[in-house]
């Protein structure tokens, strides 16, 4: 009711001639910042990502299942975000189009990154900003209450080569070469396959991180449709299987709100088996449609 209430206030608010709205997110699910960067992208048009790392195993929960099985799944605190105001219509003598949004920079998510810190929330984050994008990355790894130096899995650098072959391939390679140089597994969660495997790919650069690698990829796939999609991800670790799991996310266009899109059909996604989309517990097996 209270997401609900929310959204009746924005319409108001977006019938004025001139008007603010401040948004309160409440989010009372595991890992409120990945749900957080979920809402940034769909409602706003932010280029918001986000990682993580393993989770202190003082900070999982665990769920037992009928037949005995043992799901664990990162602890939280129910948190209220508060997204910076915003201005939804034209004001006087201002230049700024309708609906623009303030740009996405450290004015707009470090507050949020504190209110996460300040609720009591597991994992230290931080925010990396690369061109139109922010990506929310973990600071450090905290293991028996305590934090160590920890390096976001797409960090690493890879030697990657730079040959055209289709785009699903180049992902898997990304993939297999994170974990010859971290040791560490990452498959693919809710992911565009078809678009994966019809749209042909090529790397270009040196001594680029597998995070400029993975914006490569998805900035290529996303060249399959008109208008081009833009992506967003979630890079979230699942302790059930020591691994971490890859969910790209459309991102909508916000630049011109007043105009008309045709909608976008929606690809289906595979989702491996023993995984969950983005926004679902990990651990727990996806209900058949």
């Amino acid at each position: 009711m209270k997401i609900r209430h929310l959204v009746l206030i924005s319409l108001t608010f977006s019938a004025s001639i001139c008007a603010f709205a401040a948004e309160a997110i409440t989010v009372d699910e595991s890992r409120p910042l990945d749900k957080l960067a979920l809402k940034l992208v769909q409602r706003y048009g932010y280029l918001v990502t986000y990682e993580e790392a393993p989770y202190d195993e003082s900070g999982l929960r665990t769920d037992v299942r009928l037949n005995g099985v043992r799901f664990r799944y990162p602890s939280w605190v129910p948190t209220v975000f508060h997204v910076p105001d915003r201005p939804i219509g034209p004001t006087a003598g201002s230049p700024e189009p309708a609906h623009a949004l303030p740009p996405l920079g450290p004015s707009v998510l470090d507050p949020l990154l504190k209110e996460y810190h300040d609720a009591g929330n597991p994992g230290r984050f931080k925010v990396i900003f690369e061109g139109e994008y922010a990506h929310i990355v973990p600071a450090a790894r905290v293991v028996n209450g305590k934090a160590e130096d920890f390096q976001p899995v797409l960090s690493a650098r890879i030697a990657f080569p730079s040959e055209t072959r289709s785009c699903n391939e180049t992902l898997r390679d990304l993939f297999s070469r994170i974990k010859t140089v971290r040791d560490v597994t990452v498959v693919g969660g809710a992911i565009p396959i078809g678009s994966l495997i019809r749209q042909q790919c090529r790397v270009t650069g040196e001594d680029l991180t597998a995070r400029e690698i993975l914006l490569q990829i998805l900035d290529q796939v996303g060249m399959i449709a008109i208008p081009k999609l833009r992506f967003a991800w979630g890079l979230l670790y699942d302790a059930n299987g020591d691994k971490y799991f890859l969910s790209t996310t459309p991102v909508p266009n916000m630049a011109s709100p007043d105009v008309a899109t045709p909608p976008r059909p929606v690809e289906k996604v595979v989702v491996p088996l023993g995984t969950a989309p983005r926004g679902t517990r990990l651990g727990v097996p996806v209900k058949k449609q």
